[in-house]
């Protein structure tokens, strides 16, 4: 934030200030390629498209994105926060993406992303409190279950038969409302010198859409503090209007050890959605060791998906989650954007090339993820429904992403991301494809 305009209003000239007023912007533009067989897959339609659709082409295109924060602050303990931001634009429409907020028809118009007032220390000591449209804070530094950088988990009910795939015989690319998401409510934390809490009362998770203005939220979250460890415990009900209603619980526990740091999770999930039974469940287990200045790390995650769209069970862990480590399979804004019916094992290592004392590193990352569906995929239209004969091989995803910092403000990045052996894709591309990539090389800077 090296050049925010801070101006501060003052009452008489010796005394401290009543109003401080900050302003913020930050910007992105990125260039994005990604080849034919991502492309055509994003309709997931069994055997893949007309061969001679344009949309079967590799695409390339800019990604613009632009935002703007403003917060006033009062007496040390109001405050009041806006940011705007546009719905992230493409520019030539060849492809139809998962994210609506690549719209060719819009242009670079700001939207809220948050508005809000928060008062510290009121009515009691350790408590900050706001009201308003506000990004989701849990503390544990996980999206599995809850994330500002949400999606809808009700977009796709109650259509879709095994997610991420759509109804039998739609077109219908799985929109995602990573942008358009508002958290619009009452957000609360409470600090204590061994423990913490948080709470959310959010009768309205709406935005651009109208679908998503019957979905809610209400939950909270207690973290105890060791002297290496912490232990979280969530409980939360979402409602999805018509669709369903659904309460979730589940802990999450971290351990430090010198130079490592194990992680594990797990959420269960009970209640009803569309008429059946929810019953999804969510496992995280991760273990990081930071050797400066290099770093490495092992995770699995899986996360449930529904068997059999014709009975009583609703396996599907629904969730407001942000789980994008892998661009290309998981990545809700170039990607497939699979969000469950699957596991993954990962590895990732990551380094800081210092290669001059007096210049910012260099920092390198990369992972390769090791995908598997849960349950087969059914292809519509199949007359025997022979859902055996179907794989479950997703395939092996390899990433690289480098970013260097110019200053505190501008960073350049790019990152590679390519998937290999997946037997799904095949089934839905005309050629039977098993291999896709996806390309980003960009700017981003603060002001």
């Amino acid at each position: 934030m090296l050049f925010a305009l801070l101006v501060t209003l003052f009452c008489p000239q010796e005394e401290e200030p009543d109003v401080e007023v900050t302003i913020h912007g930050y910007s992105r533009l990125e260039w994005v390629s990604r080849n034919g067989s991502l492309n055509e897959t994003s309709f997931w339609n069994p055997g893949g498209i007309d061969p001679t659709s344009p949309f079967r082409k590799s695409d390339d295109f800019f990604s613009p994105m632009f935002g703007l924060t403003l917060r006033l602050k009062w007496k040390e303990r109001i405050n009041a926060f806006i940011e705007l931001r546009n719905l992230q634009i493409k520019d030539d429409g060849a492809v139809p993406l998962q994210n609506e907020r690549l719209d060719t028809d819009s242009d670079i118009d700001l939207h809220f992303r948050q508005a809000y007032v928060s008062i510290e220390e009121w009515p009691i000591k350790n408590l900050e409190w706001s009201i308003g449209s506000r990004k989701i804070e849990n503390r544990t530094d996980h999206p599995l279950f809850l994330s500002s950088g949400s999606e809808s988990p009700w977009e796709e009910l109650p259509d879709s038969t095994v997610p991420p795939f759509p109804a039998a015989g739609s077109n219908t690319v799985p929109q995602t409302r990573r942008m358009e998401l508002l958290m619009t409510g009452i957000h609360a934390h409470y600090t204590a010198q061994s423990w913490n809490a948080s709470g959310w009362i959010l009768p309205e998770l709406g935005g651009e859409k109208e679908e998503t203005k019957d979905e809610s939220f209400y939950g909270a979250s207690w973290t105890k503090l060791f002297e290496s460890a912490t232990l979280t415990l969530t409980a939360a009900w979402m409602g999805g209007g018509d669709s369903g209603r659904i309460w979730t619980v589940g802990a999450q526990g971290a351990m430090e050890k010198g130079s490592l740091t194990a992680r594990l999770e797990s959420f269960f999930q009970f209640g009803k959605v569309g008429g059946r039974d929810a019953q999804g469940i969510a496992l995280r287990a991760s273990l990081r060791a930071d050797l400066d200045p290099l770093w490495g790390s092992i995770e699995y995650l899986w996360v449930s998906g529904d068997e059999d769209g014709s009975d009583n069970k609703e396996g599907r862990f629904l969730s407001y989650e942000d789980n994008d480590t892998a661009p290309l399979v998981e990545g809700n804004e170039f990607g497939l954007d699979i969000d469950n019916n699957y596991s993954v094992f990962r590895i990732s290592l990551g380094y800081l090339w210092k290669f001059s004392r007096n210049r910012n590193p260099i920092q390198l990352e990369t992972r390769i993820h090791y995908f598997t569906l849960e349950h087969r995929v059914p292809l519509f239209p199949d007359p025997q429904f022979n859902i055996s004969s179907r794989s479950r091989e997703l395939g092996v995803e390899w990433d690289l992403h480098a970013s260097y910092n110019l200053s505190e403000a501008i960073q350049l990045h790019a990152g590679v991301s390519a998937l290999f052996a997946s037997e799904v894709l095949a089934q839905f591309t005309s050629e039977g494809e098993e291999s896709a990539w996806l390309t980003t090389v960009g700017t981003s800077f603060r002001f």
